[in-house]
């Protein structure tokens, strides 16, 4: 059958289409479906050997080949901000876009954007581990470490989801604190990691690391990190039966807003805490806590504002003309259950 007539025969095929599932398919998931037919669909052409010589010849010289370029899928996606906080609207606009790869025997790494928040640093990263999510767990790197104009910065923190099984590829948050000496307006920033942490679920040996180290460097400025940050002073106090708080400083962003507190913690117990409240219009707004800092008994915790807890989005809160939040607190539950109840008297920021 030549091949017109096969495509004829192809074009009056009817399809019921309603006879079919509707199956929901995320952003990242059509990115991954899009990069394999891309690498399936790739034309192929073969040369003759001694011209393949030739063009090596041409190209590298005498010098040897070491490794040929390998197609990276982490090269073909993007993860931004704007999916790692599940926000509605994309601003990827407004933060740094690094994306920047590197590998570690077999893992692929990607610097995807960073962040500016009150003398903080947020980095995104991608974790291919290319192998089975169902034999090994990414848990982090033994060492992390951040340059900023040649001053170190190695106290980070980290959260981290698995965001595709087949692949076993982790979307990674860093945060790490800074001082203000290094904030000039030309900034050149240079990551360095070390060693990948994985947990292995079979294993009976512990959970060897990944072994390796991997550098990305970038230059960017002052003025660029903080073009779209905002920061308000509150300076309020709340006490809870066995705590009291100091609510610093409110930082609004069109990709996520930052509550940043401190607190005395000597027994050093995980607290459950909230900050809710509504704003002008009277929309909810939902602050959760994240990541945290402890130095001797004197801790510091940020609240990151929740899109999906509250009734509008990050870039309509920092569009706000005011908010007001109350205080929750469950305390330190034993198990699941936990009560949360309102401490202190609501309070209001203006933001106009």
């Amino acid at each position: 059958m030549s091949e017109n007539k096969i495509y004829k025969l192809l074009n009056e095929t009817k399809t019921n289409v309603a006879e079919y599932e509707e199956v929901e398919v995320t952003h990242f998931e059509k990115q991954r479906i899009l990069y394999n037919l891309k690498k399936k669909n790739a034309p192929s052409k073969k040369y003759p050997i001694f011209i393949l010589a030739a063009i090596v010849l041409i190209i590298f010289g005498s010098q040897p080949v070491v490794k040929g370029a390998v197609h990276s899928f982490l090269e073909t996606i993007r993860y931004s901000f704007s999916e790692m906080f599940g926000n509605q609207e994309d601003t990827s606009h407004t933060v740094i876009s690094v994306n920047q790869t590197a590998h570690i025997n077999g893992a692929e790494i990607k610097v995807e954007d960073i962040l500016y928040f009150d003398r903080q640093i947020l980095i995104s990263l991608l974790v291919d581990l290319e192998g089975s999510s169902e034999e090994e767990h990414f848990l982090g790197f033994s060492d992390f470490s951040l340059s900023l104009n040649g001053k170190t910065y190695t106290l980070a923190s980290n959260t981290g989801s698995l965001i595709d099984e087949e692949k076993n590829i982790h979307s990674v948050l860093y945060t790490i604190p800074l001082d203000d000496s290094s904030l000039s307006e030309e900034i050149t920033m240079d990551l360095q990691i070390n060693d990948l942490v994985l947990y292995y679920f079979d294993s009976v040996q512990g959970n060897p690391p990944i072994e390796g180290t991997a550098s990305f460097s970038w230059n960017t400025t002052l003025s660029e990190m903080t073009k779209y940050l905002e920061k308000y002073e509150m300076e309020h106090s709340v006490k809870t039966d066995d705590m009291e708080y100091q609510i610093h400083s409110l930082w609004t962003h069109p990709m996520i807003s930052m509550i940043n507190t401190t607190f005395l913690n000597e027994s050093g117990d995980y607290q459950l805490i909230e900050l809710r409240g509504m704003d002008d219009r009277g929309r909810t707004i939902t602050f959760n806590t994240g990541n945290h800092q402890v130095t001797d008994d004197q801790w510091s915790m940020n609240f990151y504002f929740q899109e999906k807890y509250s009734d509008i989005t990050a870039k309509e809160l920092s569009e706000a003309d005011s908010i007001t939040l109350q205080f929750y607190s469950a305390g330190h539950p034993e198990g699941t259950g936990a009560t949360y109840l309102p401490y202190g008297d609501p309070f209001t920021v203006h933001l106009r």
